[in-house]
Parts: C-alpha cells; sequence; structure tokens
C-alpha cells in the first residue's frame, strides 16, 4: 500500500547508495507499522556527529485521515542517535520562506520536534548543459 516513486531516468543507483550506507553502518531504517501493517518508513543517514534524515514513506491513505504516523519513526530515530552518541539530528531546510502550502506543512511538522533550530547555509551548484 506504500507506493515507490521512481525518477524518470531511474537506474537503481541511488537506493543501491542508500543501502550501502545502512551495510556500511552509516544510516538506519525505522520502519513504523499499525495493526501489523506496515505503514510508515525513515531512512537515516549518520555522519561522526550528525544524523541526517533521508527520506520517508508513509501511507497515504492514513495521511489523509490526519494519522500520525510519520512523527513515531523520526522520534524514534532521534532516540536511535542520541543512543548512538550522536550530537544532531538534522531534518533538513526549515523555511523562512516557502514555495507551496506543503513546504510550509511540512516546515510546522519539523519545527514540531525541537525549539531548538540552528542556521545553517545552503549552497545550490547547477552546472548548465552546454
Amino acid at each position: 500500500k506504500i507506493k515507490c516513486r521512481y525518477t524518470k531516468n531511474y537506474s537503481g543507483w541511488s537506493w543501491d547508495c542508500q543501502y550501502n550506507w545502512i551495510k556500511r553502518n552509516r544510516g538506519f531504517l525505522v520502519l513504523a507499522r499499525l495493526n501489523n501493517e506496515l505503514v510508515s518508513g525513515v531512512l537515516n543517514l549518520s555522519g561522526d556527529e550528525e544524523v541526517y534524515y533521508g527520506v520517508g514513506v508513509n501511507r497515504r491513505d492514513l495521511m489523509e485521515q490526519k494519522m500520525a504516523i510519520g512523527h513515531y519513526p523520526i522520534w524514534f530515530s532521534i532516540l536511535e542517535a542520541k543512543k548512538r552518541n550522536l550530537k544532531t539530528y538534522n531534518l533538513g531546510h526549515v523555511g523562512p520562506t516557502f514555495v507551496s502550502d506543503k513546504a510550509h506543512d511540512i516546515a510546522v511538522f519539523k519545527k514540531g520536534f525541537s525549539n531548538n533550530l540552528r542556521i545553517s547555509h545552503a549552497v545550490s551548484v547547477v552546472q548548465e548543459n552546454s
């Protein structure tokens, strides 16, 4: 019931790369079940001091019913990061401006885990085809 989405030119490379992170103990997967059915999952990638929220997936039908199935895997991931003595759980960019209502809703969701947000800089590099 959880659908995978593939990019247009999907080759399997990104899935293999993520799996290898887990095999090398540089990442971990948290899965959530409801009534013995898989309903949510989070892939976390870790460095020496920080865990980065890589990707998450949730059953859309339950999300549409406003069931908070995405909270547990992230909360458990934060606890697992702490258990591994990692200092930061990085949920990624939050605002201050949003390109869509969905981006705003995601930021509100992320802010619900902590009022201790840090400012970081991100640079996007775009290579133009010649």
